[in-house]
């Protein structure tokens, strides 16, 4: 199919040395994508404060609240703190 054919072309540009970055131009825009990230919990909150609220895209919101689920379930005791002083302000 073509997105196998697509995906093989992108690994033998790989494989001849090409950089990833510029190997992905053969990817369509709806391939999944894999991201590997690092935050501090301060830089993580302000996302969350950021992006939950009614004005935010709705595809971004989403993200937030499945990350501030995920902060709720980590650091339960902190992530409430977080969120009583920032709702006190």
């Amino acid at each position: 199919n073509g997105m196998s054919h697509l995906t093989d072309l992108y690994q033998g540009l790989l494989d001849l040395g090409v950089a990833k970055e510029q190997a992905r131009i053969m990817l369509p825009l709806n391939i999944y994508t894999e991201i590997y990230w690092t935050a501090s919990y301060q830089a993580i909150m302000n996302f969350i404060d950021l992006r939950d609220e009614p004005h935010a895209q709705w595809e971004i919101r989403e993200y937030a609240l499945a990350i501030k689920d995920f902060m709720l379930e980590l650091f339960p005791e902190t992530t409430r703190i977080w969120f009583d002083v920032m709702n006190n302000k």
